[in-house]
């Protein structure tokens, strides 16, 4: 829960002209009901649901502290959402230039980037094309070209296994 943000991303919603709504579980890790204000919580929901629900909505907001790699983000942007990100370096490295980058722990920044997006429609659309191109191209494909490049350079001692786990 603290790693999605769920807070900071409830306390941004207060004044919004569109409706937030957030799709994960609705019970915190000790067992206690996750309360919000300005948010919708859907809880826990299926995929498919998940699917039909990004392809209507036209902004995704992910404000995490801590994310390895943006799965939702990913199917959002799949699903043609305009994004606004945690500035985090995970979120950073994949969606640089195809999203909008907030300071997690800032509520007012996250807000004003949402309601940016609400009331500008080109900028929104702009981003939710960039950031659809930026999607396509994490296909399993490209990952698995990518893992055997690297695997290659290591049998060929190209590249040393200390570089590499400096690189990670």
């Amino acid at each position: 829960m603290k790693a999605k943000n769920f807070t900071t991303l409830d306390t941004a919603a207060a004044d919004l002209e569109w409706p937030v709504y957030v799709a994960g579980a609705d019970i915190d890790p000790n067992g206690k009901a996750v309360e919000m204000r300005h948010t919708r919580m859907l809880g826990t929901i299926a995929s498919a649901e998940l699917s039909a629900l990004l392809a209507a909505a036209p902004i995704c907001a992910l404000p995490s502290r801590y994310e390895p790699f943006g799965l939702c983000a990913l199917e959002a942007a799949l699903s043609g959402c305009a994004l606004v990100v945690g500035d985090i370096p995970s979120l950073r490295e994949n969606w640089n230039d195809a999203a909008l980058f907030v300071p997690p722990a800032e509520a007012s920044t996250l807000n004003g980037a949402l309601g940016e997006l609400i009331a500008g429609r080109e900028l929104r659309d702009g981003l939710a094309q960039r950031a659809f191109h930026r999607a396509r191209g994490f296909d399993s494909r490209t990952m698995g070209g990518a893992y055997l490049e690297v695997y290659r350079n290591l049998m060929q001692g190209r590249v040393s296994h200390e570089e590499l786990a400096y690189a990670s």
